[in-house]
């Protein structure tokens, strides 16, 4: 139903005044909301959903009075646009707060800073909340353009089991391998490059922080409900993922990769950032940006190189080069 078509229903039901259905219909009509309604079986099928809507905290009231039924909520302080949100709805929420979250700061997202800051001012979600949902949850926007239908829809569930501290089985098909059975305390969902990953400790192998993307989950997910959750070494989440890119953080130490970027590559690296600590460094001859396609400009990043570094430098073919340290190979 129209939204601003519930609104006139809501606001008829709660008044002192009782409303006919063709009373309702004439507001409906009035408020040009939506299309022009002419039938009461129209009538009658909104206030059934209406009715459907209520859980018990009012009664949709039919009242007989003379040759017409009227209709009115039985609690006139109530209304649909008041009844607080149910656990899955807040939670729900809350993701989309944390979503919204990964804006703030960018061009043109002002709007974004005001529905979050009115969603806490009124108590709606507290910042803290956004934070916790941040440590089960985290964004890369900088390949996420789209995201996969299947594995999404696993998302909400699998945010939940990390929410309850649930260990789960999860059968799990690797490429080119055979399917294989983890036993999985889950920790943290990562949305890159366009796939959805979940992250957590693998009781059959023993690894701390196993990386299974979701769209290689098959079948159901079952809850180990006799197996006790073991928690992340890792505190937070958001702080892991600062000194590298992608989802993989290996044994490496953190370094400084220096890069030539020619002609008009430099101007997309520079605008799309690799990483956060990305910088330009000056030349020799004092200029950072390239004159003409056959000039370079030079980039430096603090990272802890691994293979998604590697795929993104390697995209960039002949365009880049690497200066240094001598030890990072393509």
């Amino acid at each position: 139903m129209n939204i601003e078509r519930l609104r006139i229903y809501d606001k008829c039901l709660r008044s002192n005044k009782k409303h006919t259905a063709k009373e309702l219909m004439d507001k409906i009509n009035l408020g040009k909301v939506d299309k022009f309604i002419s039938s009461r079986n129209t009538i009658n099928q909104d206030l059934r959903y209406i009715e459907s809507k209520l859980n018990g905290e009012t009664k949709l009231i039919k009242e007989r009075q003379g040759y017409y039924t009227v209709y009115y909520y039985e609690d006139k302080n109530f209304s649909l646009f008041k009844t607080p949100l149910n656990e899955d709805e807040t939670e729900k929420l809350k993701l989309a707060a944390a979503f919204l979250s990964e804006f703030k700061g960018l061009p043109q997202s002002r709007w974004v800073e005001e529905t979050i800051d009115s969603l806490t001012e009124k108590n709606t979600i507290k910042s803290k909340e956004i934070t916790e949902v941040k440590n089960i949850m985290s964004f890369d926007f900088e390949k996420a353009e789209k995201f996969g239908e299947e594995s999404t829809k696993m998302v909400f569930e699998i945010y939940n089991h990390i929410k309850n501290e649930e260990v789960l089985e999860i059968n799990y098909q690797p490429f080119f391998d055979k399917q294989r059975k983890l036993k999985l305390h889950p920790y943290h969902i990562r949305l890159y490059n366009k796939r959805w990953f979940l992250l957590g400790y693998d009781e059959i192998s023993q690894i701390k922080e196993y990386i299974a993307p979701l769209d290689r989950i098959v079948g159901k997910i079952k809850v180990l409900k006799n197996l006790k959750y073991i928690k992340s070494r890792i505190d937070s989440w958001e702080e892991h993922f600062e000194d590298f890119v992608g989802v993989t953080k290996s044994e490496d130490e953190e370094v400084e990769i220096r890069f030539k970027a020619y002609g008009s590559t430099w101007h997309y690296i520079n605008t799309k950032p690799i990483h956060s600590t990305q910088r330009k460094i000056k030349k020799n001859n004092g200029n950072t940006e390239p004159v003409n396609v056959n000039d370079y400009g030079i980039f430096s990043i603090n990272i802890i190189p691994n293979n998604e570094l590697k795929s993104i430098l390697r995209s960039y073919g002949d365009k880049i080069d690497i200066i240094s340290p001598e030890s990072f190979k393509l």
